[in-house]
């Protein structure tokens, strides 16, 4: 089977070949204008993962004393799926509404220390516990940019495009499955969800082109950068990114 990176790599092959087509064509078709009411289907593949890939050590100063250490591994890109739809309101200018689905999911192996340490012994006198933890959550981002595209809107050919907007993230099914070993290796599960924020908000940015292919289909790759200001996963066992760098492709009718 095609990975996701290798198909996107293709849409893009898919792109470049349609921009070639379009030049040679006559540019009084009129099916390669941008038209006032669009809508199609999107892919976004993200440069990194939406959880980042660390480790946590922090200490807290409670009697006796706590300490916590943890290992976290975010599992795959977080691929995101959904439609898109623009309006186009004047010669340059467009309002697009992107809403994307995305799957994401981490996994975290920590440990709580209890107690103190001597540093004089070569053991360690502090009461461990081991949790090995499994999160998974599905992630709806709605970005609304207006863009500007670089011919007026009546003009024939391909085109590039910029634009800018606000951006929501709705956060939901967020499931998550703990194993925790204590000290007595009495070893119990746990199935309580993490703590999360359920909305999230950020501001996005985006370049990209327009090509027409000769059924007057429009490939629109484009990259976007996403700056979010608040973090759906804010624990020591998984921490959101505030910065999301995204290639999307989009074919719309």
């Amino acid at each position: 089977m095609i990975r996701r990176t290798q198909f996107v790599c293709l849409l893009f092959l898919y792109a470049a070949s349609v921009g070639q087509c379009t030049q040679a064509q006559d540019t009084g078709q009129a099916h390669s204008r941008v038209r006032r009411l669009s809508a199609g289907v999107t892919l976004g593949v993200p440069v990194q993962p939406a959880v980042r890939s660390e480790n946590l050590t922090q200490s807290f100063p409670t009697t006796p004393p706590l300490a916590i250490e943890s290992t976290n591994t975010p599992k795959g890109l977080s691929t995101g799926y959904g439609i898109a739809a623009q309006v186009a309101f004047a010669r340059r200018f467009a309002f697009a509404v992107n809403p994307l689905i995305r799957k994401v999911r981490y996994t975290a192996f920590t440990v709580r220390y209890v107690g103190t340490d001597n540093p004089n012994t070569p053991q360690d006198e502090r009461q461990g516990t081991n949790i090995n933890e499994d999160t998974e959550a599905r992630l709806l981002d709605i970005p609304m940019m207006i863009r500007f595209y670089g011919r007026d809107r009546e003009e024939e050919g391909h085109r590039w495009f910029a634009g800018i907007g606000p951006v929501l993230r709705y956060a939901s099914k967020v499931r998550t499955h703990l194993t925790i070993t204590p000290p007595n290796q009495v070893i119990s599960e746990d199935t309580t969800p993490v703590s999360y924020r359920k909305r999230s908000l950020g501001a996005v940015a985006g370049f990209g082109g327009q090509f027409v292919d000769p059924l007057g289909i429009r490939v629109m790759p484009e990259v976007r950068y996403t700056r979010w200001l608040d973090t759906t996963f804010g624990g020591v066992s998984g921490r959101s990114r505030r910065q999301q760098i995204e290639i999307l492709i989009s074919l719309t009718f």
